[in-house]
């Protein structure tokens, strides 16, 4: 998948491109800023993740999105957005399910625009933050 991120928190507001390839587990994940700078690269699986940080260097944890939070401050749910982005409630996880919307984890997830069935744009809601995902293209 790539697409736009943006992200707003109360105290600061950042959008940056994304280029995210799943394959089961194995996830690789780039994130760019403005002009194509690294913000970070995230891949691992479900056993390890790492991060490496333009700058900072390269971190290890079992928990993408917390270790995406610790070493840039971008509050990203990886875990679950693995699943939400092709509009389908995470796994083993209680759920509440609209029309056009998905609850979990604390999370509202609001679907905005389709292609045929796939989500092309959705936007993610806590009290804290508020995220827009556009995809632009999906790979198979």
């Amino acid at each position: 998948m790539r697409g736009r991120v943006g992200i707003r928190t109360a105290d600061d507001a950042t959008s940056f491109s994304v280029r995210w390839r799943q394959q089961d587990q194995d996830f690789d994940i780039h994130l760019n800023g403005a002009l194509g700078v690294s913000v970070a690269h995230i891949y691992g699986d479900d056993r390890s993740i790492v991060i490496d940080v333009p700058k900072q260097g390269r971190f290890e944890a079992s928990n993408a999105t917390q270790l995406l939070k610790d070493h840039t401050g971008l509050e990203l749910p990886i875990e679950s957005l693995r699943y939400w982005v092709r509009g389908i409630p995470e796994p083993g996880v209680a759920y509440e399910r609209g029309e056009s919307t998905l609850e979990q984890s604390g999370w509202h997830i609001e679907y905005l625009a389709f292609e045929g069935d796939d989500p092309v744009k959705m936007r993610l809601v806590r009290p804290e933050v508020r995220i827009i995902l556009v995809v632009n293209s999906w790979a198979t």
